[in-house]
């Protein structure tokens, strides 16, 4: 069987990771062949596959690399699946609105496409016209998709009624967890004692993530973090969109209860899995949460916001937040310091529920459902 991987649109740590977690550990492929396409930034860098062979695009920047990506998209790529005849192509992050010559299937994983709630977040028009144009070429993209794949019920429910139209197959998979990440489940758990008294966030800047009420939460309530000697770590591009977060965190004087690592490296993150105290997600809308699989496997409790994608995720292993409430927030934190040891065995037994890079491609192309 040949398989062309179109990944060209995971351009963030997370779907980046996702990709790269294939490509370098995926040993199924036996006399299947598999191409991959990614674009040539940070992400891929130093990316390197054994089973796979890695094509890497540049597009460039500004005006050039829209131009670029549009040629890509609507003429190049459809023009490379004539010519290599695949028996099937996977678009690894939403968008190929050319029919393509083979079995086209697709891994919608991104919120705004099937989450109304979540355009309600959005702050800016630059923001806004953004994913209209993503609204518009997902729908052109769904007019010559065979099967779709989402990563969790809530995001399948949330599609139905989206895109009642559609007339492929519907599946859901989970994403893929790294080796590194499940060999920890077998390592052994830092007690609470030895901990260091850290809320975990590894995430980059959308509006959805939320970083706002970490802000709002450690301005209003200094005096508990101060006391306890609680600190927030997050993990913002110092360059990126949330300059103006880290800004306010300047402003008000919190740098102290909030501090940011900058984008790291994924195994850079380890350590904070293995020795924070609890990751604290307050994301209001994801298609599924890596870094939520990621703290199961360290055995790290989880505090997060009380949304559909959450609560299919982790169901009785997490404590939820409510809304923008600050008081049930530090209540949230004190019940899972309370509660840790419950909690840690919890997470831990659920992160056993998550399969490997092998088991994903299997499952993607032969579309397993979980």
């Amino acid at each position: 069987m040949k398989v062309i991987f179109n990944s060209i649109n995971t351009n963030s740590a997370g779907t980046s990771n996702i990709t790269k977690t294939a490509l370098n550990q995926c040993k199924s492929v036996n006399h299947d062949e598999y191409i991959c396409y990614v674009e040539d930034n940070k992400f891929f860098k130093d990316v390197n596959s054994n089973n796979f062979t890695v094509k890497k695009v540049n597009f460039g920047s500004g005006i050039k690399r829209l131009f670029n990506r549009f040629l890509f998209d609507f003429f190049i790529f459809p023009s490379i699946c004539k010519k290599q005849k695949p028996d099937a192509v996977v678009i690894l992050a939403n968008y190929s609105p050319v029919p393509l010559k083979a079995k086209k299937i697709v891994l919608m994983r991104h919120p705004y496409l099937v989450d109304d709630n979540a355009w309600k977040l959005i702050k800016t028009r630059k923001h806004y016209l953004i994913e209209v144009i993503r609204g518009l070429m997902f729908k052109l993209t769904l007019l010559s998709t065979d099967k779709v794949v989402l990563q969790t019920d809530a995001m399948c429910s949330m599609f139905k009624v989206k895109y009642p139209w559609f007339k492929g197959e519907l599946v859901k998979i989970a994403n893929p967890i790294s080796n590194d990440i499940l060999s920890l489940r077998e390592s052994k758990i830092t007690s609470l004692e030895q901990r260091e008294k850290i809320l975990f966030y590894p995430s980059r800047y959308y509006s959805h993530k939320n970083h706002e009420f970490i802000i709002n939460l450690a301005v209003e309530r200094s005096d508990f973090f101060r006391e306890n000697n609680i600190k927030f770590i997050i993990t913002l591009d110092e360059n990126g969109e949330a300059s103006h977060l880290l800004d306010l965190i300047r402003i008000h004087n919190v740098d102290d209860i909030i501090v940011n690592l900058g984008e790291v490296q994924q195994s850079e993150l380890f350590y904070y899995y293995k020795n924070s105290l609890m990751l604290f997600f307050p994301s209001l809308a994801e298609t599924f949460g890596n870094s939520i699989v990621e703290a199961m496997c360290c055995s790290l409790p989880i505090v997060i916001s009380k949304k559909d994608y959450a609560e299919t995720l982790c169901l009785d292993s997490a404590i939820y937040l409510s809304g923008k409430n600050l008081d049930q927030a530090v209540h949230s934190i004190n019940k899972c310091v309370e509660r840790w040891p419950e909690l840690s065995e919890l997470v831990h037994t659920k992160s056993y529920s998550f399969f490997d890079s092998d088991e994903w491609v299997f499952r993607i192309l032969n579309m397993k459902e979980d």
